[in-house]
């Protein structure tokens, strides 16, 4: 078949004949389409791209501005660091020189304490000592008193023993006398 013979078919409904240039018209018309939507196509394509492209930038801004807030709160949290150590520091140094103050203050209440109390045992040592002293001259002198009774007694007793043995010595020389009289009168 030929292309430029006419085939005869029966069109739909009212009964005309188609050409082959018909079908090439309506091949090329066909071809023109499917080429306008295979350009449609490739223009979505290419503003598909284009927008994945916008999506794309965006999402590398979007990125960047992650960095930019992680870079951001980097440096926030290390300034809140630094802050925080700073104040850290500064609270154990006030810390310290509160404690280092509540113990001098401690220390000098416990030497006015430790002072206070040398002081009172050396009062209460001091009255002892006195006490002791009145006491120990108070014992001596009832010692003496107690001595010079005893001395006197002991020199009346001793003067009453001498006169005993006087009186005994002379009893007995009575008593030998009168004992020879009688052993002479017996005789």
């Amino acid at each position: 078949m030929i292309m430029a013979e006419s085939t005869t078919t029966t069109a739909s409904s009212d009964g005309r004949l188609v050409t082959v240039a018909d079908l090439r018209y309506e091949f090329d018309r066909e071809r023109r389409i499917t080429d306008a939507h295979f350009a449609n196509i490739l223009t979505l394509i290419e503003l598909l791209n284009q927008r994945l492209g916008a999506v794309g930038n965006q999402f590398d801004n979007v990125d960047r501005r992650f960095e930019q807030l992680d870079k951001k709160f980097e440096q926030s949290f290390d300034h809140l660091e630094n802050k925080l150590d700073q104040r850290i520091e500064q609270l154990d140094k006030k810390f310290e020189q509160r404690f280092e103050q509540l113990d001098n203050k401690f220390e000098e209440r416990f030497e006015q304490l430790d002072n206070k109390l040398d002081q009172r045992i050396e009062q209460l040592d001091k009255k002892f000592d006195q006490r002791i002293d009145h006491l120990e001259n108070k014992l001596d002198q009832r010692f003496e008193q107690v001595d010079k009774k005893s001395d006197q007694r002991f020199c009346v007793l001793e003067e009453r023993l001498r006169f005993n043995k006087t009186l005994v010595v002379a009893s007995l020389s009575a008593f030998a006398s009168i004992s020879s009289v009688i052993v002479t009168l017996l005789k």
